[in-house]
């Protein structure tokens, strides 16, 4: 499946009661007006607006024409005590009905707010292409790519060129490098740590991103907010779901 950034000021979301559990995150945006609701239940039972759906028919009721990319919002409405495996059957029926615009509802604070997970996009060009939201983006740079899993946040790797799986079709040019600057070592990273890594001078310049690494097992609580937390931080970061660890 595509690989599954969060900005915006935060204004409550008047009438808006969630039908579920929801999971509470540091901060979030806006929800777009007009989003098309789905709710997956603690019972895993799926709604389209209230009314009960199934995998096998969700596509055909939220995609556009066959082959468009559809750029309607979906705000996912999922209880937090499901887990990231709960959520591939239908982030896989949306990415087949050609859905780039999607995210989940949260609890702040401040009520409840939208978190965008992005949706990188199978491409043959050199250009690293994503969907964050509604906001489309094509960066042609090199990057440094900083692979963290979530709960406890631990540090995986530290590499860097373009985004491996869209750089070429020769297969021994898809690897990253790692990086040979100084960095945090590999293991448990704290907030402070990584905020500060990421403000050095010479980190900045190599336009990093963050790859946060979900897997089947991982909690929506744990991912939502590890994802959350990050942006706080004025992270960049793409969460990608791994069949391993």
């Amino acid at each position: 499946m595509a690989a599954l950034a969060l900005t915006g000021c935060e204004k409550p979301t008047p009438g808006l009661v969630p039908a579920v559990n929801l999971v509470k995150v540091v901060e979030a945006g806006d929800i777009q007006p007009g989003s098309t609701r789905i709710t997956l239940t603690a019972s895993r039972e799926l709604r389209r607006e209230g009314v009960p759906a199934t995998f096998a028919d969700l596509p055909e009721r939220v995609k556009g024409p066959a082959g468009v990319r559809r750029e309607h919002p979906i705000l996912i409405e999922a209880d937090a005590s499901l887990k990231i495996r709960d959520l591939i059957p239908l982030l896989e029926s949306l990415l087949a009905g050609n859905s780039v615009n999607l995210s989940f509802l949260v609890a702040t604070d401040r009520g409840p707010r939208a978190l965008t997970f992005p949706v990188i996009m199978e491409h043959f060009c050199h250009d690293l292409w994503y969907w964050d939201g509604s906001r489309e983006h094509h960066d042609s740079r090199a990057h440094l790519w900083i692979e963290l899993r979530p709960d406890p946040l631990r540090l995986v790797s530290v590499t860097t060129d373009r985004e491996p799986r869209l750089v070429s079709e020769e297969p021994e040019l898809r690897q990253p490098q790692a990086w040979s600057g100084d960095r945090p070592p590999d293991g448990p990273c704290s907030e402070e740590t990584l905020k500060t890594f990421l403000g050095r001078p010479d980190v900045a310049a190599l336009s990093p991103f963050i790859r946060l690494r979900l897997i089947p097992e991982d909690s929506l609580d744990s991912a939502f907010s590890t994802l959350s937390a990050l942006r706080h931080l004025g992270a960049s970061v793409l969460p990608e779901v791994h069949d391993k660890p």
